[in-house]
């Protein structure tokens, strides 16, 4: 029988080797070819959160006047998933629809956006 802890440690480590065997095969393709790191598409994706509704949270009032009141707002409307994608001297960025949930699916859909906007750009 497996603990859990020891699973996870030894999943980690196993991802650890295969992250160290790509760093080090891409680390050799760049000493072949110099263009290589112009070829290599890149990204991040990070939460971006209404300003409105933050503002909105932080306004000040007097302690005689009546409380602010603030409509119940639902985590969808309230937050969205930013995409940046890097591409040599080009940068693709795009927002998450409202309403729509991050599935497999909707994710591979996202990568292949810059991979096509790439191709098209410089066939």
């Amino acid at each position: 029988m497996c603990c859990g802890k020891i699973c996870s440690t030894a999943h980690v480590k196993r991802a650890e080797g295969i992250h160290a065997e790509v760093a080090q095969d891409m680390l050799e393709t760049a000493n072949k070819d110099p263009d290589f790191l112009t070829k290599v598409i890149t990204g991040d994706e990070s939460w971006a959160f209404d300003p409105e509704t933050k503002a909105h949270s932080s306004q000040w009032k007097l302690p005689r006047s009546s409380c602010l009141k603030k409509a119940r707002q639902s985590q969808r409307n309230v937050k969205a998933m930013f995409m940046e994608f890097f591409y040599h001297e080009d940068v693709y960025h795009k927002y998450t629809p409202p309403g729509q949930t991050i599935t497999k699916e909707y994710y591979i859909k996202v990568l292949r956006w810059p991979r096509d906007a790439v191709r098209s750009k410089r066939p």
